[in-house]
C-alpha cells in the first residue's frame, strides 16, 4: 500500500511539473505549439504448464499508461514521455519512470540534432537493439546528402556506477558508452544500407575494459511479387585484463514475402555462427546485458515478442524462459507467418517457428517449436482489443542440457490498448 501511495503521488508530482512547464512556456512563446498523445494498454497473460523451470501455472494482469508531451518552436521540439505501470506491477507496486526526454532542432539546410534520453534502435529490423532500448544522455545527428541519408550518434546505454572496493562495494556497473553510425540510400529499385555500432565500457565495470562492436550490411528489394529483406551482420569483442574473453561471429536475417490471395505470407531464416564456448555471434544483450529489446520474431514466445533476436529465444512480454537464452552458440531459426483481415474489422495471424543451436549447449542442440495465433479486432475510436494463443515445445538446449527434459508451455493473453 505504501509503495503504490508514493508511486501515485510520484505520479501526480510529474505531471503537475509537466503542467507548471508548459504554462511557463506558453506565458513567455504564444507561438509554440503543444501536442498531447497518450497509449494505453492492459493485458491478461496466462501460462499453462511448465514455465521458468517451475511447474505449475503462471498468470497475471497489469497496465501501462505512457502519456506523451511535445512542444514545437519554429526549428525547435521538445518531447517528453512518461512510463506509468507494466510488468513491475505484479510484484513491486506501479513504477513511474522517464521513457522519452529529448530536444530536436532542425537547421536550414535540413541535418536535425538531437539531444536527450532518446529512442535510438539499429536499423537491423531490431535484430540488435529496438528503439524502445533508450539511450540516456545521448546525441545524435540525421541528415540527407544527395540520394543519400545518414545518422551518428553517441550517448551512454547504462549510466553507473565505477566499482568501489574501499567501501566493499564491486558489484555496481561502470558507464557503458554506445556509438552508432548508419548511412542508407537507394540503387534502383532497392534500398541498401551499411551500419556500424560500438559499445565501450571501462575497466572497472562488471565487464573489466570492454570493447564490443557490429558492422552489417542490409537490402530491400523485390522481384514480381516476391520482397526480399536481407541482413548480413559481423560482431566481435574483446575484454582485458582480468578475466579475458573475446569472441565474435556472423549472422545473417533473410525475410521473403509474397501475396498468399487477400493474405500476406512471409518466410523468415535466421543464421548465426556459434562456438563451443558460447562465444559466437551475439547481440549487445547477449553479450553484456545492455540494449536488451528486440521484435524479430513470427512466433510469441521463442520467437521473441521481447528480448529474443540472434540470442536464441527470449519470451513474449517479458517472460523470460530458462536463463534468457543461450546466447554465443549460434542460432538456425525458420519461421513462417501468414497475416490478413478475417472480417471487415478483425484481422489475424498465424505463425509457426523451429529453432535449434548451431552448437551443442549440454550436449543438446534442440532448442523448441513454436506456433502462435493472434486476432485483432478494432473498437470505436482510437481502440483495440487483441487475443492470442501460443504453443511452445521447450527444447533441452534452452535448459542448458544436462539431462533435462523438454516440455510443453500453453499461453494465452488478451490485450485491450488505446493510442492517440
Amino acid at each position: 500500500m505504501e509503495k503504490k501511495r508514493r508511486g501515485i503521488l510520484q505520479f501526480l508530482k510529474i505531471g503537475l511539473l509537466a503542467v507548471v512547464a508548459i504554462l511557463l512556456v506558453s506565458s513567455n512563446a504564444q507561438a509554440v505549439d503543444f501536442e498531447f498523445h497518450g497509449q494505453y494498454r492492459v493485458i491478461y497473460y496466462y501460462d499453462s504448464g511448465t514455465a521458468d523451470g517451475a511447474a505449475g501455472n503462471y498468470q497475471y494482469v497489469t497496465h501501462r499508461f505512457r502519456p506523451l508531451f511535445k512542444a514545437s518552436d519554429g526549428p525547435w521540439t521538445g518531447t517528453l514521455q512518461l512510463n506509468y505501470g507494466w510488468y513491475q506491477d505484479a510484484a513491486s507496486g506501479n513504477l513511474i519512470e522517464t521513457r522519452l526526454a529529448y530536444m530536436t532542432y532542425t537547421f536550414g539546410n535540413g541535418i536535425t540534432l538531437l539531444t536527450g534520453r532518446l529512442p535510438l534502435g539499429d536499423k537491423f529490423d531490431s535484430m540488435l537493439f529496438d528503439a524502445c532500448c533508450t539511450i540516456v544522455l545521448a546525441t545524435a545527428i540525421m541528415g540527407k546528402a544527395g540520394n543519400m541519408s545518414y545518422r551518428a550518434g553517441t550517448g551512454k546505454a547504462m549510466e553507473g556506477q565505477s566499482n568501489n572496493e574501499d567501501a566493499g562495494d564491486v558489484d555496481n556497473n561502470d558507464d557503458i558508452d554506445v556509438y552508432l553510425f548508419d548511412v542508407d540510400t537507394e540503387m534502383g529499385a532497392a534500398k541498401v544500407g551499411a551500419s556500424f555500432y560500438m559499445v565501450t565500457a571501462g575497466e572497472e565495470s562488471a565487464w573489466g575494459d570492454l570493447t564490443a562492436s557490429w558492422a552489417g550490411v542490409r537490402v530491400d528489394t523485390t522481384m514480381g511479387v516476391v520482397s526480399i529483406n536481407l541482413d548480413i551482420l559481423s560482431s566481435s569483442w574483446e575484454t582485458a585484463p582480468a578475466g579475458a574473453t573475446d569472441g565474435g561471429g556472423m549472422g545473417i536475417h533473410l525475410d521473403l514475402g509474397m501475396p498468399v490471395g487477400d493474405k500476406a505470407a512471409n518466410l523468415k531464416v535466421i543464421y548465426t555462427t556459434g562456438d563451443e564456448d558460447g562465444e559466437g555471434f551475439k547481440t549487445p544483450c547477449g553479450a553484456l546485458g545492455a540494449l536488451c529489446g528486440t521484435y524479430w520474431g513470427y512466433t510469441a514466445r521463442l520467437g521473441g515478442g521481447y528480448g529474443g533476436g540472434f540470442d536464441n529465444g527470449g519470451g513474449r512480454d517479458g517472460h523470460n524462459i530458462g536463463s534468457d537464452g543461450i546466447p554465443g552458440y549460434g542460432l538456425m531459426a525458420i519461421e513462417l507467418q501468414i497475416k490478413g483481415m478475417v472480417t471487415q474489422n478483425v484481422s489475424g495471424a498465424l505463425g509457426a517457428g523451429m529453432y535449434t543451436s548451431q552448437e551443442e549447449v549440454g550436449g543438446e542442440t534442440d532448442i523448441g517449436t513454436g506456433f502462435t495465433a493472434q486476432v485483432s479486432r478494432n473498437l470505436e475510436g482510437p481502440f483495440g482489443v487483441v487475443a492470442g494463443l501460443d504453443l511452445s515445445s521447450i527444447g533441452k538446449a534452452l535448459q542448458g542440457g544436462g539431462g533435462a527434459d523438454s516440455y510443453s508451455v500453453t499461453s494465452g493473453w488478451v490485450r485491450l490498448q488505446g493510442a492517440w
